[in-house]
């Protein structure tokens, strides 16, 4: 682990390329690679009574009021002034590791892979969230890659078939999702199956600990835990580092402010 500002993979550059809009647009069914019916829905979607309530809360609060605000308040104004790690820091790590075949876990609004930059052929994206309004969202911006959407939770096996994608990314999504590193860090087991050898993870996460904190964060922080938007008590570098390395053979974590950028190769 370090908590080098400075390394590379938390820097940005490269001009972002404009988004596109599609008036319109009707998202197509949910469906995933390697399931032949191309209008299946909601594949492999458990009971939302048998949830956590944590967890439904966390994908109840993305509205699409929310939304329609987030790349300013959240990945803009939250993400430099109060958990100061601007968001060119993770987009960096959007430009350095995204594959050809894409999962992006909790894709958001898609500020990220649409400000991505790709080359050469168009790449096959995949974005999975227990959000219908992000999935939706996100689809509409990221339209000229037709991606591919899939409805599930991140706590239960993936409905995704082995080795199928060459990069997957989690950016601010963990701090949300309950139970600790020993918990939530299982998802990694998921996540190491679904990408090819050699295949990386990579993303960003709030930290709750371990990480020095002005009175402005500590209080917001402890806000966002109040009101159940977050679930990332005693979430720290270190139980981060550990859960990687529980499932691949090389990972890194990087400390910016009090958010965590992690990258592993599977």
């Amino acid at each position: 682990m370090s908590s080098d500002a400075s390394d590379s993979d938390a820097s940005d550059s490269g001009a972002p390329v404009p988004g596109l809009s599609v008036p319109g647009l009707s998202v197509p069914g949910l469906s995933v690679p390697g399931l032949s019916d191309p209008g299946l829905s909601d594949p492999g979607l458990s009971d939302p009574g048998a949830w956590d309530p944590r967890t439904r809360h966390a994908q109840e609060a993305y509205t699409r009021r929310r939304l329609a605000v987030y790349d300013a308040v959240v990945l803009g104004l939250f993400c430099s002034v109060v958990w100061r790690c601007p968001r060119g820091d993770m987009l960096r790590l959007y430009r350095r590791a995204t594959g050809a075949r894409h999962l992006d876990i909790g894709p958001g609004t898609g500020y990220f892979l649409d400000r991505c930059g790709f080359t050469g052929p168009p790449p096959e994206i995949t974005l999975l969230d227990l959000s219908q309004e992000c999935l939706e969202m996100s689809a509409h911006r990221l339209a000229r890659y037709r991606p591919r959407t899939c409805r599930a939770n991140l706590l239960e096996p993936l409905p995704l078939p082995d080795g199928a994608f060459d990069s997957v990314a989690m950016s601010l999504v963990l701090h949300t999702v309950p139970g600790g590193w020993d918990g939530k860090g299982k998802s990694f087991a998921e996540v190491a199956r679904v990408l090819r050898p050699g295949g990386t993870l990579f993303g960003s996460t709030v930290l709750a600990e371990g990480v020095p904190m002005n009175a402005l964060t500590r209080r917001l922080l402890v806000e966002q835990h109040r009101r159940g938007n977050f679930q990332n008590q005693g979430d720290s570098p270190d139980g981060l580092a550990r859960a990687l390395a529980a499932h691949f053979p090389f990972s890194r974590v990087v400390v910016r402010g009090n958010v965590a950028l992690f990258r592993a190769t599977a």
